[in-house]
């Protein structure tokens, strides 16, 4: 019964290994419920679901989405358990979605090293090289758990591919690192798997001390699968060794822990392990009691792998009891199932059964016919094996030669990897310096243009302040000779009228009326409060009639009628603009017109400003008045942009975005 213990042991370990470590913290509500889904029964399908829930919504209450990948990788350990491969590749990956969301490392190999085990027995090459890829990723995290995981994959494999020697040296270095780490569960585990090999080796003795050792650990801890396992592998050993009456006990014992943990393959192995060791202690009554609970469940879920067995030991029971009878009408039932699942082992002995059936009932030319088809048989089957050895052997040896070829190959690729990593040292070199060397040359430039950009940006807070000063010298000069005059004159007449000196005041009216018009004028220098009044597009009219009034310029214009609906901060700048472009043609230019345009164009609004005036060399230094404008430009977001030439002219454009 041995060979039935084989997916236990992958069960065990991808179900259990991964939440163990949880008894450790606190019992929070979080782990209580990972804790009760790690231990749920067949029975408890939708309260894993419930518990999964409510798991989920604590942890996103926390914004901890690594806690909800950790349930998700629960949900796919009891879909396993359950046969539904297919539902738990799909929570595997929904577990590792969750877990990259947060950058998780830890727990999506753990999960992706579980996922893997579901391969194992369909595609058993792969999956080994994936555990050896994930051990090496594992391990330089120091992951523990999933590095004694790992090795139990690559163990599991080497099993599968039969190679004993390998599984049990994977076994044990896994079991160094779980004693290292002092895993009371992990240690346990291993030494279950690593009995097993013993077991498979006829050292029943040593597996026994393994098992024991295991149950030992086992004892304290609150897992009942594991425990299960290794009752029923401590049963198999007392079973080969003919100590019947202890293996009965610990099978019982498995029975018991089956049918708390429901699981149908896990009850059907252990009455089939039951019926058996009943069959050999000449109790054929319990023997079919057991063999039946075992056939049902197999036909239940459909477990037609192991189907004839339960068939072949009440064949046996019924010889112990000289049914002959019964024991040929079931036999063809075993010859039929063992056939139809092409287990070969059963075959032969449903035929070495049949054989001796009939010479108990003295049909010795069908005793002979039967045994000649199982002599037929094995002979068959052994030459399959042989075949199949050779086939092995040949594989090995093409291995072996085309190692020798690679190994000559590898010498001179090594050769042009150093070769090439010689050169590519150079190469790095030369870029590399190459790129410090670019590096000091953009730093220096950049100091040179930062250290220019400062010596501009003193030079126009210097002419700032010059021009402010100048600008308040005017205003005072203003203040003083004019209106300051203006008002001395008027209040000479006042006092000169109150004492009777000036028969009349009458012109005081005019003089007062030219005193505001002045202070209106300096203000509207000031502040150009006007065009809150009555907009851009008519204070920039009313500037150009004045001059053409004034001077012999002739003016033009062309302004879009929206123009008054920017914002006010930007209406002040585009006068002033205005205003400075004007004085600088009026002082400069020895123009004949000018012209102001504002337009759309796309996004942007463009303001341009020319005169036919002589010009200058726009290469050279800007002056004040032209920095002055470029930063009324930078206010409004606008790209300032000067074109002219001697005798050519100037052309101002500003392109500012709508807003």
């Amino acid at each position: 019964m041995f060979k039935y213990m084989k997916p236990f042991r992958l069960v065990l370990f991808l179900i259990c290994a991964s939440s163990f470590t949880l008894l450790s913290q606190n019992e929070s509500e979080y782990e209580r419920l990972l804790l009760e889904i790690e231990n749920s029964t067949y029975y408890d399908s939708t309260k894993v679901y419930e518990r999964g829930r409510r798991a989920i919504q604590i942890a996103k209450e926390n914004n901890d989405l690594s806690k909800v990948a950790k349930v998700y990788q629960y949900y796919g350990n009891y879909n396993y358990l359950l046969g539904k491969i297919d539902l738990s590749f799909a929570y595997y990956d929904t577990s590792i979605v969750y877990a990259s969301e947060v950058h998780d490392s830890t727990l999506i190999y753990a999960t992706k090293i579980r996922r893997n085990f579901l391969n194992v027995e369909t595609r058993a090459n792969e999956a080994s090289r994936k555990f050896k890829n994930y051990f090496e990723k594992v391990k330089e995290r120091g992951d523990t758990n999933s590095m004694v995981i790992s090795l139990n994959g690559l163990a599991t494999c080497s099993e599968l591919t039969n190679k004993p020697n390998q599984a049990l040296k994977y076994y044990l270095d896994a079991y160094e690192i779980a004693v290292a780490a002092d895993d009371t569960f992990l240690k346990a585990m291993l030494l279950s798997n690593i009995g097993l090999i013993k077991f498979s080796n006829k050292q029943y003795d040593k597996a026994l001390q393994d098992f024991q050792l295991g149950i030992e650990l086992a004892e304290n801890l609150e897992n009942y699968r594991l425990k299960f396992y290794l009752n029923t592998n401590i049963g198999l050993v007392y079973d080969r060794l003919d100590m019947l009456e202890e293996s009965i006990i610990y099978f019982r014992k498995s029975l018991d822990k089956a049918n708390e943990l429901g699981f149908p393959y896990t009850k059907a192995i252990t009455h089939l392990n039951l019926s058996a060791a009943y069959q050999k202690s000449n109790e054929p009554n319990l023997a079919f009691l057991h063999a039946d609970s075992s056939y049902h469940l197999f036909i239940q879920q459909n477990y037609l792998q192991h189907i004839a067995k339960p068939f072949i030991i009440k064949v046996d029971s019924y010889l112990t009891k000289e049914d002959f009878d019964q024991a040929l009408t079931l036999i063809d039932s075993a010859i039929y199932y063992s056939k139809l699942n092409e287990n070969l082992d059963d075959v032969l002995e449903s035929y070495k059964l049949k054989s001796k059936i009939y010479r108990k009932m003295e049909l010795f030319e069908e005793a002979l016919e039967t045994y000649m088809m199982y002599s037929e048989t094995k002979d068959s089957t052994e030459e399959v094996k042989n075949q199949k050895q050779f086939a092995e052997l040949q594989v090995i040896y093409d291995t072996e030669k085309k190692e020798a070829e690679l190994e000559h190959e590898r010498a001179r690729i090594s050769i042009l990897e150093k070769d090439n990593k010689l050169y590519q040292s150079r190469v790095f070199n030369v870029v590399f310096f190459s790129v410090i060397i670019l590096l000091i040359g953009v730093v220096f430039f950049y100091l040179r243009y930062i250290q220019s950009r400062r010596k501009q940006q003193a030079l126009f807070s210097q002419q700032l302040i010059s021009r402010i000063d100048d600008e308040r010298s005017r205003i005072s000069k203003d203040l003083h000779d004019d209106i300051g005059q203006s008002l001395s004159v008027a209040k000479s007449k006042i006092n000169l009228y109150n004492k009777g000196q000036l028969d009349s005041v009458e012109d005081m009216e005019e003089s007062l009326g030219e005193l505001i018009q002045q202070v209106r004028v300096l203000s509207h220098e000031l502040h150009p409060s006007f065009l809150e009044k009555i907009g851009l597009k008519r204070s920039i009219i009313s500037l150009l009639d004045k001059i053409e009034k004034s001077t012999q310029l002739i003016t033009s214009y062309k302004l879009f009628d929206e123009i008054d609906k920017l914002d006010l901060h930007i209406q002040n700048q585009l006068y002033r603009i205005t205003q400075e472009s004007i004085n600088n043609t009026i002082k400069h230019a020895e123009a004949k017109s000018i012209k102001v345009t504002l337009k759309t164009v796309g996004n942007s609004f463009v303001y341009i400003y020319r005169d036919n005036g002589k010009g200058f060399d726009s290469s050279l230094e800007l002056g004040f008045g032209i920095s002055a404008m470029k930063e009324r430009s930078n206010k409004i977001g606008g790209k300032f942009s000067l074109f002219s030439e001697p005798g050519k002219g100037v052309k101002m454009i500003i392109k500012f975005p709508k807003k």
